[in-house]
């Protein structure tokens, strides 16, 4: 990335902050490089304590999209930041979820269409397994982070939220096996 794609960047932060009113320093919008996302362009999140928004965007897909992927990108998450600074400052608006109606609205504001998905190339991009399956009561088991998963392996409890029992990393079968062997 540029000097050139950060200054453009920052303009379309600023357009956005002024097209939806919150340009006269109601809270900050920084952003950053994230080396790992290679499934979405970015994410956002506002940090009340701080009355910062942070928009990180992707360091692998950006050069594979083009001009309007970047600002309609950076624009997104500028709402989502905008959404969450709302629901909170501004007496009376409801924010309707992540992807919602409030933010969509915003979209509109800006001039876009409020679109959920980017359709950047990702092929070739390495994707790490983020989720492993652990069983339960529930006929396939759940799906939990692989730190989760982990921590399960060393001993920890978690419950199912669906059936509130125990979790294990094995099927209910080889459980069921390993306890009649007991």
């Amino acid at each position: 990335m540029t000097p050139q794609h950060d200054d453009q960047i920052q303009r379309w932060i600023d357009e956005a902050l002024l097209k939806l009113r919150l340009g006269g320093g109601e809270f900050e919008v920084r952003w950053e490089w994230n080396a790992s996302f290679t499934r979405r362009m970015g994410d956002a999140l506002y940090l009340p304590a701080q009355n910062v928004g942070r928009v990180r965007l992707s360091t692998p897909l950006w050069p594979r999209a083009d001009g309007v992927q970047h600002r309609q990108t950076v624009i997104h998450e500028v709402c989502h930041v905008a959404d969450a600074w709302k629901s909170l400052h501004e007496p009376g608006y409801r924010r309707q979820g992540k992807h919602g109606s409030s933010w969509a609205r915003l979209m509109l504001q800006c001039g876009l269409e409020p679109k959920r998905c980017h359709a950047v190339d990702r092929t070739g991009l390495a994707r790490r397994a983020t989720r492993v399956r652990v069983y339960c009561r529930c006929e396939r088991g759940v799906e939990v982070t692989v730190a989760m998963h982990n921590k399960i392996c060393s001993g920890s409890t978690y419950r199912c939220l669906r059936c509130k029992a125990r979790v294990t990393p094995l099927p209910r079968e080889q459980v069921a096996a390993s306890e009649a062997t007991r």
